[in-house]
């Protein structure tokens, strides 16, 4: 095992840039192939807009996941085991740009949906849609009601994580 892991930098559709983790799967991709970060590299790839509880709280719901939506990668690169291990992990669900700006935002939004719950889904449709207008120079604003809900969402999850944290 290598004393580095594949980190990105993610510009979120909010237009903050976050460093991440690569999650396992891509960790595992990337050590066979290095080559393989022109795939991600101005791709697009799914990401927690919050931070994960990684033991679900006793009293709450199940629903202990962070809100997800979809980041463009602005740059990959390794960086000491500790200090990646402090960063989010990314989802393993991503596109290729060679992809994501020519088919149409069904296709891609199937392809990055994955099995997220649909508050999830519609998240990471809405992102998608920025992207896309965003490469095509006729640039989509963020949908402000997406906007809302996800800082709702957000502001909900850290919620739990605060109380989770009180009472460990």
């Amino acid at each position: 095992m290598s004393d580095q892991l594949w980190c990105a930098d993610i510009i979120r559709s909010n237009h903050q840039a976050q460093t991440y983790r690569l999650s396992g799967d891509l960790q595992y991709a990337l050590t066979i192939d290095e080559a393989g970060q022109r795939h991600l590299l101005h791709g697009l790839i799914v990401v927690p807009l919050a931070p994960y509880i990684f033991s679900k709280p006793r009293g709450t719901k199940e629903d202990v996941l962070p809100p997800y939506g979809v980041g463009y990668v602005n740059r990959v690169y390794q960086i000491d085991q500790p200090a990646a291990g402090q960063l989010t992990p990314t989802r393993s669900q991503f596109i290729d740009y060679k992809y994501w700006p020519n088919e149409t935002r069904k296709s891609v939004s199937i392809y990055l949906q994955h099995d997220y719950s649909w508050l999830n889904k519609k998240q990471i449709d809405a992102d998608i849609a920025y992207w896309q207008g965003q490469d095509s120079h006729r640039p989509v604003p963020v949908n402000r009601l997406w906007v809302l809900v996800s800082k709702y969402r957000i502001h909900r999850h850290l919620k739990r994580i605060a109380a989770y944290r009180k009472r460990h």
